[in-house]
């Protein structure tokens, strides 16, 4: 049985990493709602949503505005937003640093070959989670 597909949110700053994760999770299915680079962009987006996303894909360190310094507290507030308006989002954090921040990590151990993620493994981690994550 093959899984429901994901509507996702996705906050990336870096612009290659994110063009990079578009196609990836659009290729794998899953409908991309928006994609943003900074905390406040992405918070605006997300309070004018007019469907809740059913994946919440973060990047736990980012700039708060466009062009600002990197926050590592900004994808923590996105997060927390999310959850303000659609309690029922699954949330994955994810960062280049060796941290867990949620249940659902990404990138696992052994997806990066030489600093990328490896073509195809966002979008199958997304299909990959369990159906309650993808209404």
């Amino acid at each position: 049985m093959s899984p429901a597909k994901a509507k996702v949110i996705l906050l990336e700053d870096n612009q290659l990493l994110r063009e990079c994760a578009i196609l990836d999770l659009q290729e794998a299915g899953h409908t991309v709602l928006f994609a943003e680079e900074d905390r406040d962009t992405a918070i605006n987006k997300l309070e004018n949503l007019s469907e809740a996303p059913d994946v919440a894909i973060l990047d736990g360190m980012c700039p708060t505005k466009p062009g600002r310094y990197m926050s590592e507290y900004a994808g923590g507030d996105v997060a927390s937003k999310v959850k303000e308006l659609f309690p029922e989002t699954t949330i994955v954090m994810f960062s280049s640093r060796e941290k867990t921040f949620s249940e659902y990590r990404f990138p696992p151990k052994g997806i990066y070959k030489d600093d990328q993620v490896i073509e195809g493994q966002l979008g199958q981690f997304v299909t990959n989670l369990p159906a309650s994550a993808k209404k």
